[in-house]
């Protein structure tokens, strides 16, 4: 093998792979309710956007990505949006989106 020949690099066009497993789709909130976002990827991943009302809540670099979130300031009975973003090293994305409501109590 030439030492001065370059390693060949195999693209990855492999997106990953993105889901919230917490909480429940249409779950009716109170409180400080926990988001979890399950990711893999054939290479790895590198980390997991959380978004709540499309506002960035936090940037999750390992497993288990888990973050908490305080819904008083929402008003009852009104529709709310958690979304996930999973990113491989290659900048590959997939996204995972759940709807919740702010609980009438």
């Amino acid at each position: 093998s030439d030492p001065w020949q370059s390693p060949t690099v195999t693209p990855d066009y492999t997106i990953p792979y993105c889901s919230i497993t917490s909480p429940a789709k249409n779950l009716k909130a109170t409180g400080v309710i926990t988001i979890t976002a399950a990711a893999s990827d054939n290479v790895g991943v590198s980390h997991v956007d959380i978004y709540v009302d499309n506002i960035l809540i936090d940037t999750l670099t390992s497993a288990p990505y888990t973050t908490t979130f305080d819904t008083s300031s929402w008003r009852r009975c009104t529709a709310h949006s958690i979304k996930a973003v999973a990113y491989d090293n290659a900048g590959n994305r997939k996204s995972a989106i759940i709807s919740l409501t702010k609980s009438p109590k």
